[in-house]
Formats: C-alpha cells, sequence, structure tokens
C-alpha cells in the first residue's frame, strides 16, 4: 500500500503566516523532510514530528528519499520556505517520481511567497506585471541568466531576483545590476528584503545605482522597479497605469 507526499511551502518563515491547509498536511505526516533552516520554522509548531534534515544542495536526495518513505506506506512532508513551486522543492520531487516511475500520491500545498513577502514589506511593487529570475547559475548556465535578465532590463518589467548572491556565485548579482543599468534611470526604485517576517528582518528601499551587492546574501530579495515605480510614505508602489487612461481626480 503506497503512502502519500505533501510537498508543502510553510510561507516566509513566521507562524502567522503559514497557511491552514500547510499546518493540516504537517500535522498529519509521519515524518517531515526538509533543510534545516526550514525544519527550525515548523520544528517547535510539531515537536512530536520524526524529522529528517539535509543541507540545501541536497534537492534530490530529499525527493528520492521522501519517494522511498512513502512507498512504504508513510505520509511524507517535504518542505520548502515560501511556495514550494517557485524556486523550491516541488518539480525536483515531481521530476525524481517521474524518473523511479512512482504511483505514490500527491499533493502539492501553496505557500506565501518570498516575492509576495518582500513586496508587503516593501509597499506595493508588484501591481502591475513582473518577471522573477534567479541569480544562481548552479543549475541554469550563467549566460541563460544573464540573457534574461537584459530582456528584462530592457522591457521596463519589474523584476523580482531571488537567490541574488551566494557564496558559490558572489558577482552574479553585480553583472545583472550592470545589464540593467545600462536600460534603466540610475533612480529606478529598488527594494531589498532580507528575512522577511522572520528573526532578522530588514527593509530598505533604494536607488537602482545605489545598490550595494556586498551588502545581499542568499536570504534577501531584491525587487527592482521599473519607469512607473515610486515611493511615497517610505513605501514602495507601481502604477497600474490608471492614470494614463482615466483621472484619478474625478
Amino acid at each position: 500500500m503506497y503512502g502519500k507526499i505533501y510537498i508543502i511551502g510553510i510561507g516566509p518563515g513566521s507562524p502567522d503566516h503559514m497557511t491552514p491547509a500547510a499546518r493540516k498536511a504537517l500535522a498529519s505526516s509521519d515524518v517531515i523532510i526538509g533543510f534545516s533552516l526550514y525544519v527550525s520554522f515548523v520544528r517547535e509548531e510539531f515537536p512530536e514530528k520524526k524529522y529528517e534534515i539535509s543541507g540545501m544542495q541536497n534537492e534530490l536526495a530529499r525527493a528520492r528519499r521522501a519517494i522511498d518513505l512513502a512507498d512504504q506506506g508513510m505520509t511524507v512532508a517535504v518542505i520548502s520556505s515560501g511556495d514550494a513551486g517557485i524556486y523550491g522543492i516541488a518539480a525536483p520531487t515531481l521530476e525524481m517520481m517521474q524518473r523511479k516511475g512512482s504511483n505514490v500520491e500527491v499533493e502539492i500545498v501553496p505557500g506565501i511567497s518570498a516575492l509576495s513577502s518582500a513586496a508587503s514589506l516593501l509597499g506595493s511593487p508588484l501591481t502591475n506585471d513582473f518577471a522573477v529570475i534567479s541569480m544562481s547559475d548552479l543549475l541554469t548556465p550563467l549566460e541563460v541568466v544573464m540573457k534574461r535578465a537584459e530582456i528584462f532590463a530592457k522591457s521596463d518589467i519589474v523584476t523580482v531576483i531571488y537567490n541574488p548572491r551566494g557564496s558559490r556565485f558572489p558577482d552574479n548579482l553585480r553583472k545583472a545590476i550592470d545589464i540593467f543599468a545600462k536600460y534603466r534611470d540610475p533612480n529606478t526604485v529598488v527594494g531589498i528584503v532580507r528575512n522577511a517576517y522572520r528573526e532578522g528582518q530588514s527593509v530598505k528601499i533604494t536607488k537602482l545605482s545605489e545598490i550595494v551587492p556586498e551588502e545581499i546574501d542568499m536570504l534577501t530579495t531584491v525587487i527592482v522597479g521599473n519607469s512607473e515605480t515610486f515611493v511615497y510614505r517610505d513605501m514602495m508602489a507601481t502604477r497600474r497605469g490608471y492614470s494614463k487612461k482615466y483621472s484619478i481626480d474625478a
């Protein structure tokens, strides 16, 4: 008899921002598998659970282990911060299931994403179209990452940057910022959020020309505004465009 795999987005890390559906799935699981930081966000609420913890770069190993346990009839939770389907564990788990020809039942439980968390702390920068890109070139070739960054920079689209700067790719954010500087006004508004809704949270609104990549790490989300992004009362927002079509003063 097969078990079940829950692939769960636990949100930014704050208990207040974990969905009831995520809590229900965690409560019904026999074992919870995840990166050590993510496990620390749920262990206090579910101390009685069995945990299997591994390092950041071990997504496929976590996926393989979850399938093996579910094959034994267990209910397994595989967790990611934010939403598990956005640069998270969902796709690696499904890919591993495909490779193994697994018939285990799987349910993906969405969570509040890092981009939503960061945007809410900054104001409303994602009100209009936006793009999302990761600076990690561990799985995507660097030339592809930078080609996409240039497309976004040219298009004047608000751009969310995940995994901006890591020890294995310390210079990629600087390269991307240099690309944006070619096409955007140096005064373009940029939001920088670290540890959204958890201990050590910091929120900064700055300009494209004033970004210091060396101050940014993997726990940070960067949002580069466009020509319609503005700052009001220490909040960053992007116009919906209605002011060009309708009179907002009417």
